[in-house]
């Protein structure tokens, strides 16, 4: 009875001091939020101390309402596994995401200068061309050009189980030719969406992502000014280009990986990454 009592007391003393700790952050230069308030009271044990936040990403407020699929029941604590563990739902991924879209900030712009010598294809008139016809004819052979690429709602949709991560995504992608005489003028916008799925592993301290599918599952031309341009053609050619550069991606852009945050006293050698359905 003292020990359940004393159990007890300890929990209760634990969940008042995590409590008071913030529940918010706001990610410098964006829109963005991180909501890392408690969704349980924290569990202490002899064995191990068991802290459920909720993960939420937002745009301006954690209060926002987010088209996003509650997260799934995660175990506390898994008895056979390493010393620290943290389970990560696809809700935390997919809110992020729906943040990112919605705010604007799932946009990059490639120029020709971003694309490394050694990948096989090149920001330019003639290698498009090769995949949308048009361009040549409209401007010219090797004119350098710009490609807009902008993830839009709906948002992405992922999806975890066993094999790996998957989903569905929905983006614009805007073409920017660079004229003879300097100008820039847009000659195709096209909506996209996209079936993509990988896996991720965690080695030396880092996180190596594997990309193993990505297809275009529509393709609509929004606005253009290359002649006679067929959607079926487009789509076809982009997910041929897709194919070919699925291994040169995953071998010389992923195979490097990303490092982790390394606290001090913190080390990932005996880390590992396990999916199981919802996270």
């Amino acid at each position: 009875v003292i020990e359940s009592s004393l159990t007890t007391v300890s929990n209760q003393i634990a969940a008042e001091y995590i409590k008071s700790f913030p529940t918010f952050i706001n990610v410098p230069c964006s829109k963005l939020g991180v909501n890392y308030g408690l969704v349980s009271d924290p569990v202490l044990t002899e064995s191990h101390m068991t802290i459920g936040v909720a993960g939420q990403v937002y745009v301006n407020s954690p209060s926002e309402s987010q088209p996003v699929t509650p997260a799934v029941e995660m175990p506390s604590w898994n008895a056979t596994g390493t010393e620290n563990q943290i389970y990560l739902s696809e809700y935390t991924i997919n809110s992020a995401a729906y943040a990112a879209a919605a705010s604007g900030m799932a946009h990059i712009l490639v120029t020709p200068s971003m694309i490394p010598a050694n990948i096989p294809f090149h920001l330019n008139t003639q290698q498009l061309n090769g995949i949308i016809p048009g361009f040549t004819a409209k401007y010219g052979s090797n004119q350098p050009c710009d490609l807009s690429i902008k993830l839009v709602e709906p948002a992405p949709k992922l999806s975890i189980t066993p094999k790996g991560i998957s989903g569905t995504m929905n983006g614009i992608f805007e073409i920017f030719v660079t004229q003879k005489d300097g100008t820039q003028q847009s000659a195709l916008t096209l909506n996209l969406e996209a079936e993509v799925s990988g896996s991720l592993v965690i080695a030396k301290n880092k996180i190596f992502p594997t990309f193993k599918n990505a297809t275009f599952t529509e393709v609509t031309i929004t606005q253009t000014e290359l002649a006679n341009l067929k959607p079926s053609l487009v789509k076809q050619n982009m997910n041929i280009m897709l194919m070919l550069m699925r291994g040169f991606i995953s071998e010389q852009v992923f195979s490097a990986g990303f490092p982790l945050p390394a606290p001090t006293g913190v080390s990932y050698k005996d880390a590992d990454g396990i999916f199981f359905d919802g996270y």
